[in-house]
């Protein structure tokens, strides 16, 4: 069934123009990895291709600088491309470099395939040759300070300050991309929105602001009920205990819950401080927008009920800061994982959700689970593991190893879920905060006939 799948990709592929057989002397392997739509998904294995090709040092654009141009629009639309790296051929002399062998053929491909160190770089320079002619044209016809596109990679943004001029943009967008031969993936689009999710922000009428879902993993974290779960976030919180002003003085509450001579009870101190704590995880200056022209850090962390991630950069005073957090229960289809496979499927979801950020940049992976410093040689592609390595060869990262004890920003964003059950002797007496309003209380008034005596009255 798999081979059967497989060729009739293959026949797809041949039929979009993508691929042709190839005779040459170039050859790289093939995992083949199933989707979640039943289908095969062919990757390459270019890891040896990728160590000696030169490097195209065509730049991605800042981020910052990016959504600092769109200035007051009130009207913003996004499109996807369409199988955006096979829009873009391959030189005839460079398509043997790209053969891959499956079961009985050889093919080569016609179309930039995924996996080549240098399709980012190409496919901006690519997007950006799109839309010269049309910026200059809009400036010159129309007296445009700024453009009304931006462009990330296959993440493409449009925004006007009126609704006739956004109708326009886009009409001149989409005939650009028409001319060029892209075609964008209409259930991606989104069109005349007031507000809209791009690389990582909200864009409003009212300027930028924070994607709720970056800091979600800490501000959903829910009251510790057991003192694992305390002292996790508490260790969470001390990993940036340098940007928290007073830091010993506001966690005191949570210190001493864990000393062994305190009743395990959350009183309002605790919430206090728990709540103070949350609201400085989730704010600056331990919470900083990207700077691409920086290094990328991806930290992550498995358990067997819960993954983390946290992307991370170091700021101008050397130190590490947050740029966000990413936090999920681990799904029961991967709930008898082994420790080498969990911590590898966290690697997988992580760089999956920060790919707008890691894509087409070297970055740092963090793990505590050293066994991972092997994934980038391995070459046994039968295993779950292996065809998660070949998955990740199109990204460029190295591994680092960093103990158990100073790896408690994610450690501490994992077990922040609750356990299914609490460890005894280690509950934590819940706390309730006291319904305190202005409101008289009344309460119930018997009134009697006249000349009767209430039982037990005195007359």
């Amino acid at each position: 069934m798999e081979r059967k799948k497989a060729l009739e990709r293959i026949r797809e592929f041949e039929a979009s123009g993508w691929i042709e057989p190839a005779t040459g002397p170039w050859s790289f392997p093939v995992v083949l990895v199933p989707k979640k739509n039943g289908s095969i998904n062919i990757c390459i294995d270019y890891r040896k291709l990728n160590e000696i090709t030169i490097k195209d040092v065509y730049p991605l654009p800042r981020i910052d600088d990016l959504l600092d141009a769109i200035g007051c629009a009130n009207y913003f639309s996004k499109f996807d491309i369409r199988h955006g790296f096979h829009h873009i051929l391959v030189k005839e002399e460079d398509r043997p470099k790209t053969a891959f062998v499956l079961f009985e053929g050889t093919w080569q491909w016609v179309r930039c395939p995924m996996g080549i160190c240098n399709a980012p770089s190409t496919f901006q320079r690519a997007m950006n040759m799109t839309f010269q002619n049309f910026v200059n044209k809009t400036r010159l016809t129309q007296g445009m300070i700024n453009f009304c596109v931006i462009v990330y990679m296959d993440d493409i943004l449009v925004y006007s300050e009126t609704y006739h001029g956004h109708a326009q943009h886009i009409e001149w967008i989409l005939g650009a991309l028409r001319d060029a031969g892209f075609k964008i993936a209409l259930e991606k689009s989104e069109f005349f929105l007031s507000e809209i999710s791009f690389l990582g922000y909200v864009v409003t009428r009212g300027g930028l602001r924070p994607d709720s879902r970056k800091v979600a993993g800490v501000r959903e974290a829910p009251v510790p009920t057991s003192l694992t779960q305390a002292r996790t976030f508490l260790g969470l919180a001390s990993c940036y205990r340098c940007f928290i002003k007073g830091f010993a003085v506001i966690a005191r509450p949570l210190t001493n819950l864990l000393r062994k001579d305190q009743p395990l009870s959350w009183d309002a101190e605790c919430q206090q401080a728990f709540a103070t704590l949350k609201d400085a995880l989730a704010t600056v200056p331990i919470l900083i927008r990207a700077d691409p022209s920086k290094q990328f850090i991806l930290i992550t962390d498995w358990q067997p009920e819960a993954i983390s991630a946290i992307l991370a950069q170091k700021g101008n005073d050397g130190r590490e800061h947050v740029i966000e957090y990413a936090s999920r229960t681990v799904p029961d289809e991967r709930g008898n994982d082994s420790a080498p496979q969990g911590e590898c499927y966290t690697v997988v979801r992580g760089i999956q959700h920060f790919h707008p950020y890691l894509y087409g940049h070297k970055f740092r992976l963090v793990t505590d689970h050293e066994p991972l410093l092997a994934l980038k040689k391995l070459t046994n592609y039968t295993g779950m593991i292996g065809r998660w390595a070949v998955r990740l060869q199109e990204y460029d990262f190295y591994i680092v190893h960093r103990k158990t004890e100073r790896h408690g920003n994610a450690d501490g964003l994992t077990r922040l879920h609750r356990p299914a059950k609490v460890p005894k002797g280690e509950e934590i007496t819940s706390w309730k905060e006291p319904n305190l309003t202005n409101e008289p209380k009344y309460g119930q008034v018997a009134v009697l006939p006249r000349g009767k005596k209430q039982d037990g009255g005195n007359g």
